[in-house]
């Protein structure tokens, strides 16, 4: 849904995320609200005591933002309730100009449930944004009329996974982790045609944790290359957006027999020395279902921006 870019596991009759997120900067503290379908809401901010957190610098997020961006920073919280065993998650991401702090981008990801979502079956919620003033819909691009633009950049998230009975000392533990990837898109402006895959120009990673049904944390991955890879089509709207369900999800190590899942996204309002949208951000996610009997389930973000 746009207003910010959201995408969420709580969805309507339609399949349309239901919950919208807003998120803020004021030069010190990223705040995320999220409002969900019955009027009720939640925040969280990178201010809270965080169980991870750094300075970005510009010479890692160059790969997928422009100047004037030239700061940044990146937190992981997590928090478990010891007398009803909720679970909170999140990861906030934010960038800006030094210079001029409202010119910001901010995004992440959150994952909540009201039991702990490391034993099988127990429910959970997850959802993605990206907010900023350069990909504000009511300050829409202008698009050219013509000709093609690549972009390239960088995907991440927060997946949930729960091994098939046949894989040892992992069967049926639950998996809870972060995954990073190379993300490529490729628009054709004259046909309003886009192209997008994940981890063709290098591997899907993951940091995460196998818990074993009894409680035991049986694998911890860090960085751990996957056979992931992440396709897809959509068509380009006249004010920059894009939204599509014609996605796909492979993996040769473990095939893939089951999947749905949507991305969404808007490009920048401000060109590049070229006239094309310097930036493109947004979102994706699914859920699946492997070879082997494991399942799957995941909400992320995406940024890439055009050639210097």
């Amino acid at each position: 849904i746009f207003g910010s870019i959201t995408q969420s596991s709580n969805v309507d009759s339609t399949g349309e995320t239901t919950d919208t997120a807003s998120g803020s900067f004021d030069g010190s503290v990223a705040r995320i609200t999220v409002t969900q379908a019955d009027g009720t809401s939640f925040t969280f901010a990178n201010d809270a005591p965080a169980y991870y957190e750094r300075d970005y610098p510009q010479s890692e997020f160059q790969v997928w933002a422009p100047l004037p961006y030239d700061s940044g920073n990146i937190s992981y919280h997590a928090r478990i309730d010891d007398e009803d065993d909720s679970f909170h998650a999140d990861f906030i991401g934010v960038i800006w100009n030094s210079g001029d702090v409202a010119e910001h981008s901010v995004w992440g990801y959150w994952l909540r449930s009201d039991g702990n979502p490391y034993e099988p079956g127990v429910e959970f919620e997850a959802g993605a944004f990206v907010d900023g003033p350069e990909i504000d819909p009511a300050n829409p691009p202008t698009l050219p009329q013509g000709g093609t633009a690549s972009y390239s950049g960088e995907a991440q998230g927060v997946y949930h996974y729960q091994y098939g009975p046949e894989n040892g000392d992992l069967a049926n533990a639950v998996e809870i982790g972060q995954y990073v990837q190379p993300f490529s898109m490729t628009v054709n402006f004259a046909d309003a045609s886009i192209s997008v895959c994940g981890a063709c120009t290098g591997s899907n990673r993951i940091w995460g944790t196998a818990v074993s049904p009894d409680g035991t944390v049986v694998r911890t991955w860090s960085g751990l290359e996957t056979a992931y890879r992440y396709e897809g089509t959509a068509t380009l709207n006249s004010d920059g957006t894009f939204r599509t369900q014609q996605v796909t999800l492979t993996n040769s190590d473990n095939p893939v027999v089951d999947f749905s899942g949507s991305m969404g996204g808007i490009f920048s309002n401000v060109p590049d020395s070229n006239g094309n949208p310097r930036m493109v951000t947004g979102t994706s996610g699914g859920e699946y279902t492997q070879e082997d009997g494991s399942s799957g389930s995941y909400v992320g973000t995406f940024g890439a921006r055009t050639s210097p």
